[in-house]
């Protein structure tokens, strides 16, 4: 157990000896050893005594707090100071304009690359492809043509929100849910696929936030996503070619097998956003966990491929390396055909 999902409201997570203790009214409801930790994640109404923090930063165990909605509101992390060197470096990098630019285009590259590497998954594994199919595809191939001309990073965002567009319009064609999709809305999430998309990509920016803050980068400067106050821009910037093939599937996978439904989720009280109840945010994050560390299974029998949060990992260390010695820096591709395709794993109900 590396990650801790703490929901139930009320509860009090404590420390005693060399464990960690979950109790509410007055009785222990979990019971686990510190050591086993790498991140505790905190949503709602759940305390946490001064004994328990200090022991969480002693032994560097990030604690992550989101609303019960599951908006992240912040993070306690150990202090790491010592690798100077690579922040001043990713200083400089964010001070020269033209090699931060490359890098927004590499990354936006991969990220129209497994658009249509998911998408050809899904097409592979249905019977009926929506006549649509064929135009939304063409459009990302003729963004992912204009990438490379990109004169600067608001027009290569301008690029990525068209190519996001038609993704999104053909991603949901092999949603088999009856869940209605109005189009991607943000901030908040109207419906109940936006509020899972957007709650998904919450915990995969809190994750790449831990793990840049654990090598001693600064989450907060990228070569992407411009400074904005309290935007973790970097950990947006390496997130953008894991959304499609992490986030985007799962969502679809829970959808499709009726794991969620639109009873599952409840408004905000102010008719402008929708959220998963209590049980069933515990459905949901067990599902994130399993998905998160499932071994990718390879072609042709090799060896299972590294589980996804293994690839978050690489890709920090990939852009560190990156940083201390100008190593190219390759963002994650999902290769569709080497995945392995199996007509429901996925909920495609083909």
């Amino acid at each position: 157990m590396a990650f801790l999902y703490l929901t139930e409201q009320g509860s009090i997570l404590r420390k005693a000896g060399d464990r960690f203790l979950v109790e509410k009214d007055d009785e222990v409801i979990l019971d686990l050893p510190y050591h086993k930790l790498e991140s505790v994640l905190l949503f709602g109404n759940i305390q946490v005594t001064t004994q328990a923090l200090a022991e969480l930063l002693e032994k560097g165990v990030n604690l992550s707090l989101f609303s019960r909605q599951g908006n992240f509101r912040g993070s306690l992390s150990p202090p790491r100071g010592s690798n100077i060197e690579l922040r001043v470096a990713q200083f400089e990098l964010y001070k020269d304009a033209p090699r931060s630019l490359e890098l927004a285009k590499s990354a936006i590259q991969a990220k129209l690359h497994n658009a249509r590497a998911v998408l050809r998954r899904y097409r592979e594994n249905s019977r009926e492809v929506p006549e649509s199919y064929e135009a939304r595809r063409g459009e990302i191939d003729r963004m992912a043509e204009s990438v490379s001309g990109a004169s600067g990073i608001s027009q290569l965002d301008g690029i990525e929100g068209a190519a996001a567009r038609a993704y999104f319009d053909a991603l949901m064609d092999f949603n088999r849910s009856g869940l209605a999709w109005p189009g991607r809305v943000k901030h908040p999430s109207t419906d109940p696929l936006n509020a899972l998309l957007s709650l998904t990509y919450t915990l995969l920016m809190q994750e790449l936030t831990g793990l840049l803050q654990g090598v001693g980068l600064d989450p907060y400067l990228g070569f992407l996503h411009q400074i904005d106050y309290g935007r973790p821009s970097l950990a947006l910037d390496l997130i953008e070619p894991l959304r499609h093939p992490i986030a985007d599937r799962l969502v679809l996978t829970l959808v499709n097998k009726d794991m969620l439904d639109a009873s599952d989720f409840q408004s905000t009280g102010e008719g402008k956003g929708v959220y998963l109840v209590s049980k069933q945010m515990k459905t949901y994050l067990s599902e994130y966990e399993r998905w998160m560390m499932q071994r990718q299974a390879a072609a042709g029998g090799a060896a299972p491929r590294p589980n996804f949060r293994d690839r978050l990992r690489a890709e920090v260390e990939s852009f560190a390396a990156y940083l201390r010695s100008g190593k190219a820096f390759e963002p994650y591709l999902f290769d569709a055909p080497e995945q392995p395709h199996v007509a429901d794993s996925e909920g495609n109900k083909s």
